[in-house]
């Protein structure tokens, strides 16, 4: 069980560290399949990449079964797209593929994010 999580984790840092991108590309959800209209937003400022990046890479897995609300953003960072549920004090990723699997923000990236986001 441990070398499965071990393995989980090696493979998401991997698919990250390929996702090297120029931009960021957000968009508000009003349900898992639905976008809000007009809401997109691309960042291409290279902080800004990084504090995306960092906080996917840096998200810690999360066991059990990922029963969520709808997300309030679907981020786009390179080939590779995520759900993101971020408030004041917390943060969570899933990707958008496999809805499943729910990774926790640190408080350090959460923070980035929100600052990001006001």
């Amino acid at each position: 069980m441990k070398n499965i999580y071990i393995l989980s984790v090696l493979l998401f840092v991997i698919l990250l560290s390929g996702c090297t991108s120029n931009k960021v590309i957000v968009v508000e959800m009003e349900s898992f399949a639905k976008e809000l209209p007009e809401t997109k937003k691309t960042f291409n400022k290279p902080t800004i990449i990084n504090d995306f990046t960092t906080a996917m890479t840096e998200a810690h897995k999360r066991d059990g079964i990922a029963d969520v609300a709808d997300p309030d953003y679907k981020i786009k960072v390179g080939a590779d797209s995520f759900f993101l549920w971020l408030s004041e004090d917390s943060g969570m990723i899933m990707f958008t593929n496999d809805r499943e699997t729910r990774y926790m923000l640190s408080d350090e990236s959460t923070a980035k994010l929100n600052a990001i986001f006001n």
